[in-house]
């Protein structure tokens, strides 16, 4: 899948494209979710963005391609994940994202306000990250959550209602089609992801 940004720059990166942890590959947000979960983030070329949570920093290193002149902050506590996180971003050249080590939300006190922010993981620490978002984020800007379970994504959807922000709600389900030895092709189901977003008003 790529959508086509300007000239040969799109979102929607193969998940090949990112080193990875193993087995832990659920630590990479795939690449038809971030390619949606990118599109809500609508971002600008001088976003500030806050990629929080972010893992191998497949989200960062996207939005950096769209924000060319703005900043990704890739946010991080876990110390197993950072070394690939500096590989992938040194891979990809994606000079405009800092990653910031600490965790959410004490690590966010002393950032720049975003214009965009990416929660990919809590730390179960969702209510006081969702709190500290709302009063940090931009007039007008956006904030996408993606969850693997029904229940924190619920919950996250009513938390920024009662922090004065649009709440949505989406479930993707996507199956990726798959040859057997006899050329027919079957669907290959990914695990649903709960993804909520919205704008704070």
């Amino acid at each position: 899948m790529k959508l086509l940004n300007s000239g040969n720059i799109y979102y929607g990166m193969d998940d090949d494209c990112f080193e990875k942890r193993t087995p832990l590959n659920g630590q990479i947000t795939k690449r038809e979710i971030r390619a949606l979960s990118i599109s809500f983030l609508k971002l600008s070329a001088n976003s500030v963005v806050w990629d929080i949570g972010s893992a191998t920093g497949s989200v960062a290193i996207e939005a950096s391609r769209i924000a060319t002149d703005g900043k990704i902050i890739a946010i991080e506590k876990d110390t197993g994940s950072l070394p690939l996180l500096e590989s992938n971003i040194k891979k990809h050249k994606a000079v405009n994202v800092e990653i910031i080590e600490g965790t959410a939300p004490e690590i966010l006190e002393n950032l720049p306000a975003p214009d965009s922010i990416f929660v990919g993981g809590t730390g179960g620490k969702l209510e006081s990250i969702i709190a500290n978002i709302s009063n940090r984020l931009h007039q007008k800007g956006n904030v996408v959550m993606n969850f693997a379970s029904m229940e924190r994504s619920v919950t996250a959807y009513n938390l920024l209602k009662q922090n004065g922000l649009e709440s949505n709600y989406i479930c993707v389900n996507i199956s990726r089609g798959k040859e057997l030895i006899d050329k027919s092709l079957v669907l290959s189901p990914l695990n649903p992801v709960f993804i909520v977003y919205g704008m704070k008003q």
